[in-house]
């Protein structure tokens, strides 16, 4: 009986850590950086799509961090450049 309720007890253990993962990959500025990474694709101008690079980088940096705040901040930077 005892190895049942072991199973059970990870199985719920393992169901509560995929649902905090797959929340984690909803942020909103990692959604924003997927966005960006699209449209980056269509610069012309070799320097600003490195620059754009570079900034994507350190944004994914921040959020990796848990710096979600730091993160957003750097996405709106991103949108300002390739305007």
């Amino acid at each position: 009986m005892r190895p049942l309720l072991l199973a059970l007890a990870m199985a719920a253990g393992a169901g509560a850590g995929s649902a905090a993962a797959a929340e984690s990959w909803n942020s909103p500025c990692l959604l924003e950086i997927r966005q960006i990474k699209e449209d980056w694709t269509r610069l012309n101008n070799p320097e600003l799509k490195a620059a754009v690079s570079r900034e994507v980088t350190r944004a994914e940096q921040n959020y990796r961090r848990g710096q979600e705040e730091r993160c957003q901040q750097r996405v709106q930077q991103i949108k300002a450049m390739m305007k």
